[in-house]
């Protein structure tokens, strides 16, 4: 009998005879069985190897997940750095943009401001000198009315 499993040889044997086996034939089958089962199944000390086994390449995963894990952590913090730096160049980059329309803008608008100052002075001294021309003529035709009266 094989440690492997407990196959009771006899009863086995006992109960082909009394179905009609001769003792031999039945004793050969009864060895046939064991072999058989003992090839077919797996003995305490099989699990316990493959356990162990199981729990090694568990191990060995979970060594290589966290190693995974890590790496991957180190390569999205490097990718983090590199967009936050990205972000910085374009937004001084977009500051400096803003910064020249802005120059630009104010430059046209201080223009724009002159050029109306100096509209608006070319009107009022038009107008004086319209003005000076009206009461100057007033001045004179009220002279001359006064002189000829």
């Amino acid at each position: 009998m094989s440690e492997a499993i407990a196959f009771d040889t006899h009863r086995f044997v006992k109960r082909l005879t009394d179905n009609g086996f001769t003792e031999a034939q039945a004793e050969a089958l009864a060895d046939e069985q064991v072999s058989l089962l003992n090839s077919n199944l797996a003995t305490k000390q099989n699990l316990l190897e493959l356990e162990g086994a199981q729990k090694q390449n568990l191990q060995e995963h979970e060594a290589a997940t966290k190693q995974n894990l890590l790496e991957l952590e180190e390569a999205t913090k490097r990718n983090l750095l590199e967009l936050k730096g990205d972000l910085e160049r374009q937004i001084v980059e977009l500051k400096g943009d803003l910064e020249r329309q802005l120059a630009e803008v104010k430059g046209d608008l201080e223009r724009k401001i002159v050029e109306a100052k100096n509209d608006l002075l070319k009107y009022l001294i038009g107008a004086m000198v319209a003005q000076t021309g009206v009461i100057a003529g007033l001045v004179l035709g009220l002279m001359q009315l006064s002189a000829g009266s």
